[in-house]
């Protein structure tokens, strides 16, 4: 995959620092999915409570939101969602 990122940087300039970062962040995201799917709901949970309670609100939204799809009428991936937005002041 890093062949990728450097073959995409290739020739890039300065003006394209913001579509680098965004790739760097989608390749992050992917593999967060990724290593969610090998993992259980409760597992999930904890590490976005740990995430959270570390300060890193939104790492915790990272792990959580895509959790919401498949699991929208969980109560504690809910409050801890809700826990990380309002840290990050979202309302």
């Amino acid at each position: 995959m890093a062949a990728i990122l450097v073959a995409c940087c290739l020739g890039c300039g300065k003006s394209d620092s913001t579509q680098i970062k965004q790739l760097i962040k989608n390749q992050q995201q992917q593999e967060l999915a990724n290593r969610q799917k090998e993992q259980t709901l409760e597992q999930q949970l904890v590490q976005a409570r740990a995430a959270l309670e570390r300060g890193s609100p939104q790492r915790a939204i990272d792990i959580t939101l895509p959790l919401l799809v498949k699991f929208p009428k969980d109560v504690e991936l809910l409050l801890l969602t809700a826990e990380a937005k309002a840290a990050l002041g979202d309302k």
